[in-house]
């Protein structure tokens, strides 16, 4: 029987748009600091949508932002 993953949910203290999921145990990514996010939730896999877990086996974490506009992009 495989081990059921756990995922850790935060969002950033200053910039509250921006949520980040890591895969719980694993280290906090190198590119930002703990301190900077407020930890909002632990999720079980099933319960973690299969998009953001596909993106942290992929890069070691899922970086979204809430309210993201097509004003902010070219997607049409």
């Amino acid at each position: 029987m495989s081990e059921v993953r756990t995922y850790e949910f935060y969002v950033h203290k200053t910039e509250s748009d921006f949520r980040l999921t890591v895969l719980q145990g694993a280290p906090f990514p190198s590119q930002s600091r703990i301190e900077n996010w407020a930890h909002t939730r632990t999720r079980s896999e099933e319960d973690t949508n299969p998009d953001v877990v596909a993106a942290i086996d992929e890069m070691g974490y899922c970086l979204f932002r809430i309210g993201f506009r097509f004003e902010d992009t070219d997607l049409s």
